[in-house]
């Protein structure tokens, strides 16, 4: 394949939906699945703050619900959605702390997004 058509191709593959791109890197050979994983991750980098999150901590950090909501409401204001936005969580929201005893603190659930 020549090199235009490789990008061409590769650019197509951006647009797919997330099903059709996971179907087409399971038949894929080791070097073209490698390829993908590649764009997979500039993708996600590009998606939200929370995917980017993973993608830098290679997995160890994951999109909680209230932060997807979150990025979903920025990604609103940047769309040029809502005019204003106001973002309301109780304390210790999305903390991730783990005392000695192992058991976690904070809270997920309580976000309130208005706009």
């Amino acid at each position: 394949m020549a090199r235009a058509e490789e990008t061409a191709v590769l650019q197509t593959y951006r647009t797919l939906p997330a099903e059709r791109r996971r179907e087409i890197a399971a038949v894929s050979s080791p070097q073209l699945r490698s390829r993908l994983v590649a764009i997979e991750r500039e993708m996600a980098l590009d998606r939200s703050p929370g995917a980017m999150a993973a993608v830098l901590t290679e997995g160890r950090e994951m999109q909680a619900a209230h932060l997807a909501q979150i990025d979903r409401a920025f990604e609103r204001v940047a769309a040029g959605q809502p005019t204003r936005l106001l973002l309301t969580m109780p304390p210790g929201t999305g903390s991730r702390g783990v005392p000695p005893g192992g058991r976690r603190c904070g809270t997920c659930g309580g976000a309130r997004i208005t706009g």
